[in-house]
């Protein structure tokens, strides 16, 4: 499903979670979270769309993923937690370079008293 951004114009993708996605929203909203946390509200919002079978963003998987790793020591699911971590180790790699320019170093000044 795409819609349109009402701020830039930009077109975004949304799609319904797959199956781990969802387990990993599910083992979200059991953990704990310090009182009038922004993750505590997104976590609740993440659990409705997956109560309603609501398209999520990718960005908000991302969220998830990375919530998923954080909390890892209330989450009971090593399975879940170990794809957690490769997400995120993966969101965190630099971005491959196609094509790498290689410039002359710059000279050195030299100065004469």
């Amino acid at each position: 499903m795409e819609i349109k951004c009402p701020d830039c114009g930009c077109i975004i993708r949304k799609r319904t979670m797959n199956a781990t996605e969802r387990k990993a929203v599910e083992s979200l909203a059991g953990c704990t979270y310090r009182v009038g946390c922004y993750n505590k509200r997104f976590v609740r919002n993440m659990k409705a769309a997956v109560d309603r079978n609501l398209a999520v963003t990718p960005s908000q998987i991302k969220t998830v993923w990375r919530l998923t790793y954080r909390y890892r020591r209330q989450i009971q699911d090593s399975q879940l937690i170990m794809k957690a971590r490769r997400k995120v180790a993966r969101m965190k790699a630099p971005p491959l370079q196609l094509e790498m320019k290689l410039f002359e170093p710059m000279p050195q000044r030299i100065f004469m008293d």
